[in-house]
């Protein structure tokens, strides 16, 4: 067991995992073992002392995974969703278009779901693909 000093942080057993980029287990094991430095805190949980080369080291390796550019990124993103909202749009018009043209029947409910085509259909599964890629990418960069 160290003692933390001005030079070291501590931190719970999950951030220093993550940190280090190794399992929650694995710490342990380097904790039980010695190979890592780490205290027990006044609460009874575990704090993993981190030295200013390892958080550096962390930093460096967050910096690195970090997108290179955020902004076009979310101008990518912009770009997607406007092509769903005219996509969206479209077959809304093409349900429009088809409820006008069929006659209305005593009784007969109106089209509630209208096929489109195998062309819109899959550019719409690709935007949808785009957007979750997107929301994938960016919440995996905010961790």
């Amino acid at each position: 067991m160290a003692i933390p000093d001005e030079t070291r942080t501590t931190a719970d057993i999950a951030t220093a995992a993550r940190l280090l980029d190794v399992s929650v287990e694995t710490l342990r094991k380097r904790l039980q073992r010695g190979r890592m430095d780490g205290v027990k805190a006044a609460d009874g949980t575990w704090r993993v002392v981190l030295d200013e080369a390892q958080l550096e080291t962390a930093a460096r390796a967050e910096r690195k995974s970090r997108p290179p550019d955020m902004s076009r990124m979310e101008a990518d993103f912009a770009a997607v969703r406007r092509g769903l909202d005219e996509l969206t749009a479209e077959v809304r018009t093409l349900r429009h278009l088809l409820e006008a043209r069929r006659p209305a029947e005593a009784g007969e409910e109106t089209l509630a779901a209208v096929e489109i085509s195998r062309d819109t259909a899959a550019e719409l599964r690709h935007v949808l693909l785009d957007v979750l890629e997107f929301l994938r990418y960016s919440q995996s960069a905010q961790r």
